[in-house]
């Protein structure tokens, strides 16, 4: 499990997909990850505890359970 995610998650350009699944201890994510330009799945299920940051609801999909799809171009 973590517990935390460091802000220089966001160094992670390259980055496609997140899986954060079953972290119930983990309770915010930085909010910059929605900034990520390739990242296009972020994968929360079963960390119900996370606050989900309002940009995740304005620049994705919440595709329930946990599973969130950004709208950023695939490459």
């Amino acid at each position: 499990c973590v517990a935390s995610i460091p802000q220089s998650i966001c160094n992670l350009k390259k980055l496609k997909f997140l899986a954060l699944m079953n972290n119930r201890e983990l309770t915010e994510i930085p909010e910059c990850i929605v900034d990520l330009p390739k990242l296009l799945f972020v994968n929360l299920k079963g960390s119900n505890n996370i606050q989900i940051p309002k940009s995740f609801e304005e620049k994705g999909t919440d595709l329930g359970g946990g599973m969130w799809e950004l709208d950023n171009e695939y490459e």
